[in-house]
């Protein structure tokens, strides 16, 4: 498995108990206003990331695509899972810029 800057971001997040891991908890957590960045997992399949897509829009939540597969996220985070939240903002900023930056914003 390759060394990706996002997935280690999203790693230390978890470690800080900054990250909510799964689509239920992180929009459950967005719908609360707790979440301030969501993070999409490249390999996410596609009816997924338009429902998650669909619903950060209407919640005005900042959505980010990471280049990071669901078998990377189990392997380092140990969870198979797509959709992440972040529920800091110093966090929010490490995660934009190891994985390049929101590509939807507020």
């Amino acid at each position: 498995m390759s060394t990706n800057k996002a997935l280690s971001a999203l790693a230390l997040a978890k470690r800080a108990g900054k990250l909510v891991m799964g689509f239920d908890a992180v929009m459950k957590s967005a719908q609360k206003g707790e979440t301030v960045l969501v993070v999409l997992a490249s390999g996410l399949s596609p009816k997924t990331a338009k429902e998650a897509w669909f619903r950060c829009e209407r919640l005005n939540a900042v959505v980010l695509t990471a280049d990071i597969s669901l078998d990377e996220t189990e392997y380092v985070l140990g969870k198979r899972a797509g959709i992440f939240g972040i529920t800091d903002k110093g966090f929010r900023k490490l995660v934009e810029t190891a994985a390049g930056g929101p590509t939807h914003t507020d």
